[in-house]
Order: C-alpha cells, then sequence, then structure tokens
C-alpha cells in the first residue's frame, strides 16, 4: 500500500480519479483496450467507462482509433499528452521498484 499512495497523489495532481486511473494502467500496459475490456476491468458499467473516456478524450490524454478488424468497434490509445502524464503518474514508481 506504500508504493501505491504516491502513484495515487500524483494522479489526484493530474486530475485522475481512481477509475480514470485504473483505465489508463491499463492502456498503458498495452494491453486489450476496447472500452468494454477497459469497463470491465474497472468494475464499471459500460456507460461509466464512456463517461471516463469521454472526458479522457476532451483532455487530450487518449484518443479513440477505429479497429483494424471490426469496422464497428475501435480501440483506446494514449496520446502524446497522456503518455507524459502517465510518465509523471508512474515514473518515480518505475525507476525506483520496491
Amino acid at each position: 500500500m506504500d508504493e501505491l499512495l504516491p502513484i495515487l497523489q500524483r494522479a489526484n495532481r493530474e486530475g485522475l480519479s481512481l477509475s480514470a486511473l485504473i483505465i489508463l494502467i491499463a492502456i498503458f500496459s498495452g494491453k486489450d483496450t476496447r472500452p468494454s475490456y477497459l469497463a470491465k476491468l474497472a468494475n464499471m458499467t459500460a456507460a461509466g467507462a464512456t463517461t471516463i473516456l469521454d472526458r479522457l478524450v476532451r483532455l487530450d490524454i487518449v484518443k479513440r482509433v477505429d479497429a483494424p478488424h471490426d469496422r464497428r468497434s475501435f480501440n483506446i490509445e494514449l496520446t502524446p499528452k497522456g503518455a507524459e502524464v502517465m510518465g509523471r503518474v508512474l515514473a518515480p514508481q518505475l525507476e525506483n521498484p520496491s
């Protein structure tokens, strides 16, 4: 828990809620970035995840990208600004793992 508190504090300074942070960490990890998966991972409804993603898009932290094999779907990616934000939030922990 001691390692988590600084991450949460830095995320808060960036204006990120805990739910937004969970979603961003999932995106940052580069695994499945479909909104339905992100919602399940964050233990929220699809509508709740969409609200958070809409806010992150408006803040230019993430962007929606058409899925390569399904025209009806899309994935979520970090923008360059989003990568910078996640760097500030996670970098100290990544540089000095306990």
